[in-house]
This record gives structure tokens, C-alpha cells and sequence, in this order.
């Protein structure tokens, strides 16, 4: 298991500091070394609603070899298919 802290400790991320500081940023450098680490092929991963309206929607999300994501290279949605 990867974590904030591991990656923070090996120099892989670094913190920010003031007010408005957050980890969120954080914890993608954590998720790839782990995904690298076991050699994952595939993940599932959610988000709330309330958090960001489009995430729902985004149920198959291909990413490159670094992890990025290009939203032009998306499938179709499920339901577009399955919905009549």
C-alpha cells in the first residue's frame, strides 16, 4: 500500500504549506508508484456526486503510460449504448 507520506518522505512529493494547503494533489504521485509497484493493469475508483458533476459520468477513464488522462480518448458512455 502507497501513501502520502511514503512518497513525501522519498522526496516524490512535496507538501504544500499556508492556509489553503492541501493533499488532494498528493495522493496521484501515490497511486501511481503503487500501481507501478503491483503492475495494475485496471482500477475502480469513485467520487461523490457533490464533489464534481462531471466525475459521475466518467466510468471508463484509459490513461497513458504516465497516467494522464485525455478526455478525447474516451468510449462512448455505457448508458448512451444500453439505453434506448
Amino acid at each position: 500500500m502507497g501513501s502520502v507520506q511514503d512518497a513525501i518522505d522519498k522526496g516524490r512529493a512535496v507538501e504544500e504549506s499556508g492556509i489553503n494547503a492541501s493533499r488532494n494533489e498528493l495522493q496521484i504521485v501515490s497511486l501511481l508508484d503503487t500501481i507501478e509497484h503491483h503492475k495494475i493493469d485496471a482500477a475502480i475508483g469513485g467520487a461523490r456526486r457533490d464533489e464534481e458533476k462531471a466525475v459521475p459520468k466518467n466510468v471508463l477513464s484509459h490513461r497513458d503510460e504516465f497516467g494522464q488522462w485525455d478526455p478525447k480518448n474516451q468510449p462512448p458512455e455505457l448508458w448512451n449504448i444500453f439505453t434506448p
